[in-house]
């Protein structure tokens, strides 16, 4: 069963105006569904057996086959990428290749860019948008190019969300292969995701042999920091409670590079706009998983521990929020950036287009009034501090609900709504 997906439009597009796309994203996130329906014809570089045949004898015979051609998971062997490149430029014709990708080689000198030739796409695993649409379940969704465009929203209700459906949503995640399984089956088969990982795929991606321990040690500590602006030298000192060593600095940032190169780890990057006052803005990233699933399984979070802990449940529905919102921006040329100053001022997560449009959101699990005013003084401070003469006025500022089933404009302009509201 093929759940359709966001991606879909943009691949085609893509194809019609470039020689080749690059389809970039972890494992099981539903890359190769997705380009074989777009494909006439494909060849995987790490399963087919004519695969490894042509590697050593005659490459280029991988290019050969019917346009669109898929070639899925290029980076076995990394050589592909010049000759697709060569190839694009040799037929002067769009549509010719779909490459997808679960990691990143190293940047090395014998690969070229495809700037001109092959355009990048990132995929992640489903979006609640989508499910929504292969369930016919879409009620009044509120568009994000809308309200960052400056549409108003209309006051509309929805169905309430309990802690245990975000909890249950949460440990579950969003993998397509995944999709309607029980969620203790679900967190099995990420259990054995992340084995994968550390037993394999980390060392397979650049051919450096690292300490499966020393990996899982350090995934868990990303998981207890997740949507957070943890260092490497407080990740270090948290990993050797796992170990009987405290890792260098060094071995941390190696090994968030090649989980980052994997497609399982993301950092949130920080939005440096020109500001009114003389703050600094501090350039830390934020921390994520591309799916806080792979977080609750690495601690074994279990339902009743994360409806004890609201703090880290926090944690991980903010990074669940930044999930979505991901996806939703790419869709529409954009990317969700964060904010945090030097008076110690943080905003969760900045919308900001190509265009240079951008619009500002808090987002927050629970919907009392206390914590709606308490965000809203946030959004309204912050608003406060940037030159709007040089960065343009906010298409929207708004609060990002998860317990919230209400969707409104309050009195001072900030909008409420709930995350599963929202749609590009």
């Amino acid at each position: 069963m093929y759940i359709s997906r966001m991606i879909d439009d943009v691949l085609e597009e893509s194809l019609r105006i470039s020689g080749g796309v690059l389809v970039k994203g972890p494992k099981a996130c539903g890359k190769t569904s997705s380009t074989k329906r777009i494909a006439k014809s494909s060849i995987s570089l790490d399963i087919d057996d004519d695969a490894i045949l042509y590697i050593e004898t005659a490459p280029k015979l991988l290019l050969v086959g019917e346009t669109p051609r898929l070639i899925d998971e290029w980076q076995v062997y990394p050589k592909i990428w010049n000759l697709v490149r060569h190839e694009i430029d040799e037929r002067q014709d769009k549509g010719q290749f779909l490459l997808t990708g679960s990691s990143t080689p190293k940047k090395s000198s014998t690969l070229h860019s495809g700037a001109g030739r092959i355009l990048s796409r990132k995929m992640r695993t489903l979006s609640i948008f989508e499910i929504q649409q292969h369930e016919n379940a879409i009620e009044n969704p509120i568009s994000l190019s809308g309200i960052v465009g400056g549409n108003k929203i209309s006051p509309r209700v929805y169905k309430a969300k309990t802690i245990d459906d975000v909890i249950d949503e949460i440990r579950h995640g969003y993998w397509p292969g995944f999709y309607g399984d029980p969620t203790e089956d679900a967190q099995m088969n990420i259990q054995g995701y992340i084995d994968q990982i550390v037993n394999v795929d980390i060392s397979e991606v650049d051919d450096i042999q690292r300490d499966p321990i020393g990996v899982r040690a350090l995934m868990n500590v990303l998981a207890k920091n997740v949507a957070t602006y943890a260092t490497k030298d407080s990740m270090a000192l948290q990993a050797a409670s796992f170990l009987d060593r405290e890792p260098k600095a060094s071995t941390v940032s190696e090994y968030l590079g090649a989980l980052e190169r994997i497609g399982v780890f993301e950092r949130q990057a920080s939005w440096m706009p020109h500001l009114r006052a003389r703050y600094s803005i501090r350039k830390a990233a934020k921390l994520h998983y591309c799916e806080p699933s792979l977080a609750c399984a690495l601690l074994g979070a279990t339902h009743e521990q994360l409806k004890t802990d609201l703090r880290y449940l926090g944690f991980l529905f903010e990074s669940l929020v930044f999930h979505n919102m991901s996806a939703y921006a790419s869709i529409l040329g954009g990317e969700i950036l964060q904010y945090h100053d030097s008076k110690g001022l943080e905003v969760d997560q900045i919308y900001l287009g190509n265009d240079g449009r951008w619009g500002a959101f808090e987002v927050k699990l629970g919907d009392t009034a206390q914590v709606i005013d308490a965000a809203a003084d946030t959004l309204l401070r912050f608003s406060k501090t940037i030159d709007t003469e040089k960065m343009g006025n906010p298409g929207c500022l708004a609060i990002i609900t998860g317990l919230g089933n209400k969707a409104f404009t309050r009195a001072d302009g900030i909008h409420v709504i709930p995350l599963h509201s929202i749609k590009p």
